[in-house]
């Protein structure tokens, strides 16, 4: 457990762990901690589960420094894989 006060890598955190329950439905996250679910998952595209494992690291210096940089890192994969959209 951290003493130190919680900051916006808190709310990456979050965040991670939403979209990986919209992604996965909510069969992984009831099973355990978001993060270990992440690594098992093997259903997922490599390239979102290495922004989802970064977002959703334990340790928070390994996360997203902001929400902007999850944002962008999501709307740069979302281009990849649907070009021409306006994320």
């Amino acid at each position: 457990m951290s003493s130190q006060a919680p900051d916006v890598r808190a709310d990456v955190f979050s965040l991670g762990a939403v979209l990986y329950t919209m992604v996965a439905t909510y069969k992984w996250t009831w099973e355990g901690d978001v993060s270990a679910c992440v690594n098992a998952d093997s259903e997922i595209d490599p390239e979102l589960k290495s922004i989802l494992r970064t977002a959703v690291a334990p340790n928070r210096e390994q996360r997203y420094p902001s929400v902007r940089a999850l944002h962008d890192a999501v709307g740069a994969y979302l281009e990849r894989i649907w070009p021409g959209r306006s994320w």
